[in-house]
Order: C-alpha cells, then structure tokens, then sequence
C-alpha cells in the first residue's frame, strides 16, 4: 500500500517538534500511525507543492516519510508500478 498526502493532510506527516511549532505546541496526534504504516512497509509521500507552499524541510516530517515532486507525479508513480488508485 501506498499514500499519497497532499494540501491539508500535511500536519499529519510532521515530526512531534514541527507539530508542536506550528499548533501551540501539541504533539502530532497521528505520529505513531504513520511511523506504524511506515514499519509495515506502506509507503507515504507528500506532494512536493504541498511542502513547498508550507515551507517544510525534510527533517520536519516523520523519518520514512518521502516527498515527491508534486502529488501527481506520485499518484502516475504508483500506477505505473501496478499500484491502483483508490481516492478515499
């Protein structure tokens, strides 16, 4: 399985110091799922349009966590490797 984050869904993806920076200094509430998903082998990539608009770095997210070029070139990615698109 693969994820494919993008606009909104970033909070999710950030470290607990980077959560903590950016909403009044709570701990990302989603940290251990994707650190869960990540050790389970699901991939998880965030829309490099997404980090470039926010303005995050690498070491704000999760370790295991990807960026790609943009949430398409990912999406097309994927497919390509048999992957099936599933938008829910």
């Amino acid at each position: 399985a693969a994820a494919v984050v993008h606009g909104g869904g970033f909070p999710a993806l950030l470290n607990d110091e980077a959560h903590a920076a950016r909403y009044d200094g709570a701990p990302n509430p989603t940290r251990a799922l994707v650190e869960d998903l990540i050790a389970n082998g699901v991939e998880i990539v965030l829309c490099g349009q997404t980090a470039g608009g926010r303005q995050l770095r690498q070491e704000e997210l999760i370790p295991g966590v990807t960026v790609a070029l943009s949430a398409m070139t990912a999406l097309n990615y994927f497919q390509t490797q048999g992957y099936q698109f599933n938008p829910w």
